[in-house]
């Protein structure tokens, strides 16, 4: 089973067995349903409800409706199957693209090195001679990640590196 980081549990919430879950998952759509399973701790939870409060999303597990049933989760680390979010061919998580090769047309622009999440974009940081660059994860730029292959193709690289062309 392959397990992928969800968020972290940073306290109770009320006396009724919420929890507040943060988490900056990008795939929260495919996750946040009744019965998706959760691990903490190697133990699988059924996901029972969610809400979103402020910058938290309120989680209720087992059916658990006592504070008292879930004070022992406070302050630990939430995971899920991968297998279990179903993506298709041309989905896949950020932390996919770490230590990909990174190509345009057929020669080597260099490797990922970093994954940023920013505001508007995520980045990624292609290391290349010594130096490294930032490129947005926006269709300008990014032609196809191949996961299998790990490779990601991109265009118009001239516009933030120098290549010698």
């Amino acid at each position: 089973m392959n397990k992928v980081y969800l968020g972290k549990i940073i306290n109770t919430h009320g006396i009724k067995g919420e929890l507040k879950l943060l988490s900056n998952f990008e795939y929260l759509d495919l996750v946040l349903k009744p019965n998706f399973k959760l691990y903490i701790n190697k133990q699988e939870y059924l996901l029972t409800s969610f809400r979103y409060h402020q910058e938290y999303i309120l989680i209720k597990i087992n059916n658990w409706d006592n504070i008292n049933d879930v004070l022992f989760l406070k302050g630990l680390d939430v995971y899920i199957n991968r297998d279990d979010l179903n993506l298709n061919k041309h989905e896949y998580l950020l932390y996919d693209l770490y230590d990909m090769t990174v190509m345009e047309e057929e020669k080597i622009i260099g490797k990922v090195k970093e994954v940023l999440e920013g505001k508007k974009y995520n980045y990624i940081r292609i290391s290349y001679q010594n130096k490294s660059f930032l490129v947005p994860l926006i269709d300008n730029y990014i032609i196809d990640v191949n996961i299998e292959k790990k490779i990601i193709y991109i265009r118009n690289s001239q516009s933030f590196i120098d290549l010698g062309k």
